[in-house]
């Protein structure tokens, strides 16, 4: 993807006094909507009706809009304006992308911009109306516990599946609320048997509990699925859930034999990686180098297969990498180097990541600023730092921790040289502990 077009590199925020205030509610350096440009790029303040996806007409000058309360991450709004811009591609109304930072000081925590987060600097972002009723830290008590959770549906991203190459699953989990639950854990289980390999999947997700509302709009969460082709012992595959009755839904496919008669088509476990580099050709796994595999996929010309890295999103990567989703004429969920993070169709940054942009001219960077984890009693979720949730656990009882899926989601160290794992109840930790 391409970098965002010159118009909506800089962007406006119309200041309206005791409304909002710019300090306090950015997510990086030069992030898209945190004030810090010049209002005179703007043409001006948009009409209600103005909002992305909206049609216009190309050559419509930019707008910025009335203060309004946005989402801005997760539980998390802010009282601020858009800047608006006129696609020249799509014809239609693209406004910048709304994210004031991983619980950043003086956002509110309600969708109707009245109750301020209590932090310390709360009142910097607050309105006449909303500074009297910030409340307490954790006025009310509740946590997150680790709950299994059937899995809504399971589908192959690409077929005709080779034996020896990577299958691919996307696996989509539903629950009853947005911001109640959360997926926690996604266990992959292969086993060959005599004519057919069985892969199980177990789902957990985190539940908030206790005195907390939760919405009604439905909570999806979905993660890619890698089996690799070293794990492959037939043509034949079966996908269950571990945690539905009957193991359903359930998915069938079958594996064609794509090559045959040269060492890197007897892919077993074991075998020791190729050569072929990234973006290159492959048979199967075995036809790649060490960190790569054999992806298939659908292109101009049919069928094809490359090596290159699976990912699920960006914590996957390397750190000047984004994960390309869906792409219907060409490889979708892998790595490649680019920005990770802005406007238009690029996500936010995980919780506790800053989105600093336009240093040097480097791409733009999800940077993590997560403490190590406090490991911290708590009584909700406002107890704990940047990227932390107040967790329910076995070995820890209810403390502050960083939920992650894999060793990938945990912060790079803790500042000693130690190194943070992912452990099996889906929380990071120090290795050793």
């Amino acid at each position: 993807m391409k970098r965002s077009n010159g118009m909506l590199r800089r962007f406006a925020a119309v200041l309206i006094a005791g409304a909002l205030a710019a300090a306090g509610c950015t997510s990086g350096t030069n992030l898209a909507g945190d004030g810090s440009a010049d209002a005179a790029d703007g043409g001006g303040t948009c009409p209600a009706s103005v909002e992305t996806g909206v049609p216009c007409t190309p050559g419509t000058a930019g707008c910025t809009t009335e203060p309004r309360c946005q989402p801005c991450g997760f539980g998390s709004y802010v009282l601020r304006s858009s800047y608006c811009a006129c696609s020249e591609f799509g014809h239609a109304w693209v406004c910048d992308h709304v994210d004031c930072g991983p619980m950043a000081p003086g956002t509110y925590s309600d969708p109707d911009c009245t109750v301020l987060r209590p932090y310390p600097d709360a009142g910097a972002d607050a309105d006449a109306d909303a500074t009297e009723d910030g409340g307490t830290v954790c006025e009310n008590s509740w946590h997150w516990e680790l709950t299994p959770w059937p899995v809504e549906s399971v589908e192959l991203l690409y077929e005709p599946a080779r034996f020896g190459a990577t299958d691919r699953l996307r696996v989509v989990v539903r629950a009853p609320s947005s911001n109640c639950y959360r997926l926690a854990r996604l266990d992959v289980r292969v086993s060959p048997g005599d004519a057919t390999d069985f892969v199980g999947l177990a789902a957990f997700v985190w539940r908030a509990v206790g005195d907390v509302g939760c919405d009604d709009a439905e909570y999806e969460a979905e993660r890619i699925v890698a089996v690799e082709g070293r794990q492959h012992g037939n043509l034949r595959v079966v996908v269950t859930d571990e945690h539905t009755p009957g193991g359903g839904p359930r998915l069938e496919y079958d594996r064609e034999v794509g090559c045959s008669g040269v060492p890197e088509c007897a892919c077993g476990p074991g075998a020791p990686p190729g050569t072929r580099s990234e973006g290159s050709d492959c048979l199967t796994d075995c036809s790649c180098a060490a960190g790569l595999s054999c992806i298939g996929y659908w292109g101009l010309a049919g069928p094809l297969w490359s090596c290159l890295r699976s990912c699920s999103d960006l914590l996957d990567c390397a750190s000047a990498e984004r994960c390309v989703r869906m792409v219907f004429d060409g490889p979708s969920w892998f790595c490649e180097g680019g920005d990770q993070c802005g406007v238009g169709e690029l996500p936010p940054c995980p919780a506790g990541f800053e989105c600093v942009m336009d240093v040097g001219d480097a791409p733009n960077a999800c940077v993590d600023r997560r403490a190590p984890p406090s490991a911290r009693p708590c009584a909700c979720d406002l107890d704990c730092k940047a990227g932390e949730l107040c967790l329910t656990t076995a070995a820890a009882g209810t403390t502050c921790g960083i939920p992650c899926l894999g060793d990938e989601d945990c912060p790079n160290g803790t500042g000693v040289g130690d190194y943070l794992t992912c452990n099996p109840q889906g929380v990071c930790e120090a290795l050793g502990l």
